[in-house]
């Protein structure tokens, strides 16, 4: 239907050209279109007529299909104006929606007026201005079940006439079926395939009340349905109605579909009932079975931030879920070409490529950019399956679209960081091999003794590097090992201060605060952590400049503070600091491997603490961290 809108020539009609339809009237057409349910619209002045697919079988063959689109309502249902005008008024002049159930509305279809039942909806539609432009129907036709329900009727009726071989007529049928007497419902007659839903013997129910044979059954709400009937005569029918009937051990949950219908004897007195069912336990099973499997999928997919899609190739359209809806930034109901738009001009060829292998293979895979509504860009992954119709042409393609922008951006850093360890690996490395083989040569003791201390320094920055990437690896198995024992605060920070002693120029410290603070933690771990965080502080600060280490005991933490008078991070770079591979510009000097505070926040972490950083460009920064006393 979307393929034979957009293929109308739709200036013949009083509606004029598509482009200057009403948004309103585009949103209802991308709402109905897709849609699984039978959906009519009539829009505009005229009642113009617009359906989705799902109401096509509804117009027969031949009938009405494809020639009453765009055509008047008046001019398109002339055999049935007089019954729908006066609704289709009602709901234009007061604006409110109708119902009705069952109702018999002959049409033309299959070459002929045919009588249809339907349960539909009226309800009106609403212009850009908010003026009443125009009538959404949503109708089921009902035929079948109504001619089924006559049958039952026609049936019981039937059995009545034919007297003394009522008893056998039961007895025989093909399905479940029993006859109720009098307003107790004395089992008359009741079938073995009826029996053998009951789950009971003949001596059991035979000739009794039915809610004493069968004491199973009450309060079930069955006595209401059988006193409506008994009392009006009107059938009553129930799909897939739970029963729990009794079996071996105990009461079994059981789907039913049945009819209860009123006998009349000749002066219209009701005197029994007939009751036709049948089970269909294993079908909702079954079907509940479909139901909750999809409902998983829906929920894993959801859950993996997963959007799904389903594309038809006939009518182009896309079914898409909220999910999919949020990655592309754009509202339900979008038409498929606004998805498409979203890719970026240099990706296009990847999808339509992808597109192109798909047909073939049958499996559908790329990953491309889109832009989103605020300029951002964002990489998603698109996994799908082709459905191929009889013929081998593609029908449709099922599939999902994931976000892998963070994925992306983690691979990126990942390989940032190899270069940048692969750079750092290989100056200390060269270094040594050249200090090791000058040494080698060297005959003059003091010449070899410097060579020495150069490759001594070469051979700390492979082995700090080297800790690092081992630290890293440790946490993210899982397996970095934390061994408490008490720690006197003061000592610790006097051994690291001491450890940068033998820098030159010697950096200055000043240590205030709270004086003799307890620990409970691992010494080596939080040693690496504080000598971390000075390191910093003396690296990105002026030479002669003093570091000040601030230790405040509370009742229930320690926290302590190392703040520097150097260059800051910018406002937008402070959030940033912990994560891995962030590597902080510092005015030129080395930036290390952007892995000391990562390591040190989880360590902290790991104490059960917490670590944090203030800072101002060209004022300094802090760096901190709390740890409780026990």
């Amino acid at each position: 239907m979307a393929r034979l809108i957009r293929e109308k020539d739709w200036s013949l009609t009083s509606l004029g050209d598509p482009v200057t339809w009403p948004l309103s009237l585009k949103t209802l057409l991308q709402t109905m279109l897709p849609s699984r349910f039978p959906m009519f619209l009539w829009w505009g002045p005229e009642l113009i007529c617009f359906y989705n697919d799902a109401y096509l079988p509804s117009l027969g063959n031949p009938g009405k299909h494809p020639v009453i689109l765009g055509v008047p309502a008046k001019d398109a249902w002339m055999e049935i104006w007089d019954t729908i005008k006066p609704l289709m008024d009602t709901v234009m002049e007061t604006g409110e929606g109708i119902w009705r159930e069952d109702q018999l509305i002959p049409i033309f279809r299959n070459g002929s007026i045919e009588d249809v039942y339907w349960t539909f909806s009226y309800s009106p539609v609403c212009n850009d201005e908010g003026v009443r432009s125009g009538i959404l129907v949503v109708c089921h036709e009902t035929t079948e079940k109504v001619l089924n329900q006559k049958k039952l009727e026609e049936t019981g009726n039937e059995l009545l006439k034919k007297g003394e071989y009522l008893r056998n007529l039961i007895v025989q049928a093909p399905v479940a079926m029993c006859l109720f007497t009098g307003p107790q419902y004395i089992v008359e007659v009741a079938n073995d395939r009826m029996l053998s839903l009951w789950g009971k013997q003949a001596e059991q129910v035979m000739q009794q009340p039915l809610f004493k044979g069968l004491s199973e059954l009450r309060m079930q709400g069955l006595e209401d349905l059988l006193q409506h009937v008994f009392t009006s005569g009107e059938p009553v029918t129930a799909t897939e109605r739970l029963v729990k009937l009794p079996r071996d051990h105990g009461l079994q949950e059981f789907y039913i579909d049945f009819t209860y219908a009123a006998i009349k004897e000749g002066g219209g007195t009701i005197r029994s009932i007939a009751a036709v069912a049948v089970d269909v336990t294993e079908k909702v099973i079954n079907r509940k079975k479909i139901e909750d499997s999809e409902e998983r999928a829906r929920i894993a997919a959801e859950a993996s931030n997963l959007g799904t899609f389903d594309f038809d190739f006939m009518s182009g359209n896309t079914i898409t879920s909220p999910q999919f809806n949020k990655i592309f930034d754009l509202p339900e109901g979008t038409v498929h070409e606004n998805y498409i738009a979203r890719i970026c001009a240099d990706d296009q060829p990847v999808r339509r490529k992808a597109m192109g292998e798909a047909i073939i293979s049958g499996r559908l895979f790329y990953e491309v950019r889109i832009v989103r509504q605020d300029g951002t860009l964002h990489w998603i992954r698109a996994h799908g399956k082709v459905l191929f119709k009889e013929d081998h042409t593609p029908s449709r393609i099922l599939g999902t679209v994931q976000d892998i922008t963070e994925l992306r951006e983690a691979e990126q850093k990942r390989e940032e960081y190899i270069a940048i360890a692969s750079h750092e690996l290989r100056n200390p490395l060269t270094t040594l091999h050249m200090a090791i083989e000058l040494s080698v040569q060297a005959t003059d003791a003091s010449q070899k003794d410097l060579l020495l201390q150069k490759a001594k320094k070469q051979v700390n920055r492979l082995m700090t590097l080297t800790n690092e990437l081992l630290n890293v690896s440790k946490m993210a198995a899982g397996i970095l090992e934390i061994k408490k024992e008490p720690i006197g605060l003061d000592g610790l920070i006097a051994d690291c201060t001491a450890h940068f002693g033998m820098v030159h120029p010697a950096p200055q410290f000043a240590v205030t605060g709270s004086r003799g603070a307890d620990l409970i933690a691992d010494r080596i771990r939080i040693e690496q952590v504080l000598i971390n965080l000075i390191s910093n502080a003396i690296k990105y600060s002026p030479a002669a400049s003093v570091i000040q280490i601030e230790v405040l005991d509370n009742p229930r933490s320690v926290r302590v503070a190392v703040r520097d008078h150097g260059i800051g991070i910018d406002a937008d770079k402070i959030g940033d600091v912990f994560k891995k591979f962030m590597r902080i510009d510092n005015g030129g000097k080395a930036g290390g491997y952007g892995l000391g505070l990562y390591i040190s926040e989880q360590i902290i972490r790991q104490h059960g603490g917490k670590m944090g950083a203030e800072s101002e460009k060209g004022k300094g920064s802090e760096f901190w961290f709390e740890l409780p006393h026990h």
